[in-house]
């Protein structure tokens, strides 16, 4: 957004006192403005000026127009008179690039692992082309361990230069930023983030280029091994948040009733992924586990390529980025269509026709006021029919679900304070119908589901930040959504024997209809400052509140974040804070029985972490946590077989009722990428996940006690390999006496007291890339469980009769087996 100050014909004092004002530690929208006030008319973009960027050099004193183009340089940013006493920053045109190349003054053999800054502000790793701009200060400075550091004007250098650097004999410890983990992961400044990209999704072995599948690899995030959505330090799969350019989106997962087996989010259009596992700020709410926010691309005209055509065995899509006016409006269009139902129908054609669909569409575009506006659209539908059927016998069950969204936002920057307000529209129709036939089986049932959902909501949204003095900053906003529901639930079923050995009732008989409807309403205010560049505090205060469940409920919410950088290689962060989960207008039950909404769920967390990185190479982190909830909700589980494709009529569907519920654990990763074509990584993640039921405590079924996942990326002029290995000790399973002497009378047993055989994967992905004449093309081949190894995900327990008793054995049942999926990529 082009911002302008009055000019004035004549420097005042203010403009003098910028020819010796210290730049450094400002953030550069501060320093354009103070520019602005001294009398400069300055022109910018905000799609090309980043004004949140802390400025870490200082030109030194001079005239303040050839101060600031020095200044703007190092960011490739240039400053143009308009001919009218205005000065316009535009994108700068590198004056000069040349190849650099250390080697060890004695040995003469290359180094690959030393630091590199241009007038202190960090550049590539050596061998690398290094782009120089007009204006900057250009003072090379190269730190390397056990090296002498290296200083030189880039004026003296030729255009393809090897350095020298002179060993020493103790070894120095270079300088560094705490940089990326494994898939270029940075850590937030405060709290427990990891962000990935584009590139990062791309890289990770997944079914389907998922980018939630792809999170699954942080540690704290658990995943099943065969549903997309994670559980985050201990909390279930519906307490993470997720957010797709800033809208929250309820339960966007393809095949949901039926474990979700894919995202409905198409990587084509995700330009980074945010991810919080604790400790998040307080404009993040409605969930207490975790923040999953999502930041859809940019077309641009520098880009190589703004359109891409997909197909592999799981889905075809289609992606359309063009740009308008200048490089400042734009259209993006993504569509996918699953092709799952032929690919099935190939290999088993009885296993039914999974069909679905998702589209995104953005619209963005600058008025001659210079206010930002954007009208986005997105659906996923699904139609989806499943079959596990012997003969007469068996399980059908069918799905449609339709969800869409639309919002229409506007963005504005007024030199420090920049707003943003959205209104939003959700619309949700689910209708899935089925039936089970197993007479003669007394660990099975006999019945029928009808059920529909019809979910509608209207919202505003806002949220507005202001940077004021160094490295202090506000956020406040708040959002208000008027919500409706109908439900219309038939279940009715006899279900086996098995249900009255688990002291479950063998009739299910209901028959409802509810309809519902109310606010939710949220406001926050959160502030972060600097403290002497080493000590960075957020502090933060979110008030929730609904009307849906009955009556007016509230919940308060203080939140505290610190981090503290005690010199180049280390740093510690703490935080503490209350996170809330009130009822979601979609959260009723009625399947199971239930018809009012749960009251709002409360989790306190606390964490401490540190950060190390001895070299550029070299990072190594650890955090530790512990979550304490109180109030979780009452959740629904099938004890032995939770992939039922109608799990309510099931035996062995159980009410679980905690009266409390901790979990706690230990995450440690350590990151070595000696070079730009190799990545290595490791991570360990220590847990325990348990809930507190009339004063027992029982381990969560997704509690996965030991966890590491390690692996490597390699690059090589077209080619690119990708590999991980995910261990975690077996999950928490119920085991039953072998024989019981008759059907009628409940058995005693302790849910979750035993555990599953060990889970381990291999996955790999390899990608070779050709570039043709105007566009590229990729081939890829992603293999999960690449040594098709037999993880078991459950036993099914089945009942036989013997001669004076029954029996009931315990039959392993295998995840997915090896699963290879080629695919090809068209850039355009």
């Amino acid at each position: 957004m082009p911002t302008h100050a009055q000019s004035t014909e004549n420097p005042n004092s203010e403009q003098q006192s910028l020819g010796t004002l210290n730049f450094a530690n400002r953030s550069l929208g501060n320093l354009l403005f103070t520019y602005q006030k001294s009398g400069y008319n300055l022109i910018f973009s905000d799609r090309l000026v980043d004004a949140s960027l802390i400025i870490k050099v200082s030109p030194s004193a001079g005239a303040p127009i050839q101060r600031l183009k020095r200044l703007l340089a190092h960011y490739q940013l240039g400053l143009l008179s308009d001919g009218n006493s205005g000065w316009l920053i535009t994108q700068a045109t590198a004056s000069r690039q040349f190849q650099l190349n250390l080697h060890d003054a004695n040995t003469q053999q290359p180094i690959n692992n030393a630091s590199i800054s241009i007038d202190n502000i960090p550049v590539a790793h050596p061998p690398r082309a290094i782009a120089l701009y007009a204006g900057a200060m250009q003072q090379l400075t190269v730190k390397a361990a056990g090296y002498h550091t290296l200083e030189r004007p880039l004026d003296t250098l030729a255009n393809n230069v090897i350095l020298e650097l002179q060993p020493i004999t103790t070894p120095l410890i270079e300088e560094t930023l705490v940089t990326a983990s494994f898939y270029q992961w940075k850590k937030t400044q405060i709290g427990s983030q990891n962000t990935l990209d584009n590139i990062d999704i791309k890289s990770t072995p997944t079914r389907g280029n998922d980018p939630v599948q792809a999170i699954a690899n942080l540690p704290g995030v658990a995943g099943s091994g065969v549903s997309a959505k994670p559980n985050i330090r201990g909390g279930a799969d519906d307490e993470l948040l997720i957010l797709l350019d800033g809208i929250e989106l309820n339960d966007p997962f393809h095949l949901k009733d039926f474990q979700g087996l894919l995202s409905g989010i198409n990587s084509h259009i995700v330009d980074s992924v945010a991810v919080y596992t604790g400790g998040y700020p307080a404009r993040y709410g409605s969930k207490m586990s975790g923040v999953m926010d999502i930041q859809p691309v940019i077309p641009t005209a520098e880009a190589s390529y703004n359109n891409t055509l997909e197909f592999n065995p799981i889905y075809s899509a289609i992606t359309l980025g063009h740009v308008l006016k200048n490089d400042e409006n734009y259209l993006l269009f993504a569509a996918r269509r699953g092709n799952l139902e032929t690919t099935l129908g190939q290999i088993n054609p009885d296993i039914g026709a999974p069909r679905f669909n998702d589209t995104f569409t953005k619209y963005h575009w600058i008025t001659d006021s210079q206010a930002r506006y954007d009208i986005g659209l997105y659906s996923l539908r699904d139609d989806v029919e499943l079959r596990n059927v012997d003969g007469d016998e068996g399980e059908t069950a069918k799905s449609i679900d339709n969800s869409q969204y639309a919002w229409l936002r506007n963005q504005r920057l007024f030199g420090q304070y920049q707003h943003n307000w959205q209104l939003i529209n959700s619309y949700n129709k689910n209708e899935r119908n089925g039936a089970i036939n197993e007479p003669n089986n007394p660990d099975e049932s006999t019945g029928s589901l009808q059920e529909q959902q019809h979910l509608q909501s209207y919202a505003a949204k806002y949220h507005g930040e202001w940077a004021f003095l160094s490295g202090n900053s506000l956020a406040f906003g708040g959002h208000i959504k008027y919500a409706k529901a109908r439900y219309t639930t038939h279940a009715q079923a006899l279900r086996g024997e098995l249900a009255t050995l688990l002291g479950n009732e063998r009739i299910v008989d209901n028959h409802l209809q509810i309809s519902t409807e109310g606010l939710q309403f949220a406001t926050y205010l959160s502030y972060q400052n600097t403290l002497a560049d080493q000590l960075q505090l957020e502090s933060g205060l979110r008030l929730d509140g609904q009307t849906f469940t009955g009556k007016l409920r509230h919940q308060l919410s203080p939140r505290l974040a610190a981090r503290y950088q005690y010199n180049d290689h280390w740093a510690i962060k703490a935080s503490a804070g209350r996170f809330y989960q009130a009822p979601n207008i979609k959260d009723l039950k009625p399947a199971d029985g239930e018809i009012t909404y749960y009251t709002p769920q409360k989790s306190d967390h606390y964490i401490l972490g540190m950060e190390y990185a001895p070299s550029r190479a070299l990072t190594l982190s650890a955090e530790t946590y512990l979550k304490r909830i109180f109030n979780p909700r009452t959740r629904y589980e099938n004890m032995f077989n939770p992939y039922a494709l109608l799990p309510e009529l099931a035996p062995d569907r159980i009410a679980i009722k905690p009266d409390s519920a901790s979990a706690k654990g230990l995450e440690t990763t350590v990151t070595y990428a000696p070079s730009n074509p190799l990545k290595l990584w490791a991570a360990y993640s220590f847990s325990e996940v348990e809930d507190v039921i009339n004063g027992e405590v029982v381990r969560r079924s997704w509690n996965q006690v030991s966890s590491l996942h390690f692996g490597a990326l390699v690059n090589r002029h077209h080619w690119s390999l990708s590999t991980q290995v995910h261990w975690h000790s077996g999950r928490p399973t119920t085991t039953l006496p072998s024989t019981v002497s008759d059907l009628t009378t409940p058995i005693e047993y302790q849910r979750n007291s035993a555990s599953l055989p060990d889970y381990i994967t291999l996955d790999i992905r390899l990608s070779r890339q050709w570039t043709l004449n105007s566009s590229q093309l990729e081939l890829y081949l992603d293999i999960t469980n690449a040594s098709n190894r037999k993880n078991i995900g459950f036993y099914e327990v089945e009942i036989a009769a013997q001669n004076n008793s029954y029996s009931l054995e315990r039959n392993p049942e295998r995840l997915f087996p090896i699963l290879p999926t080629l695919g090809l990529y068209w850039y355009f």
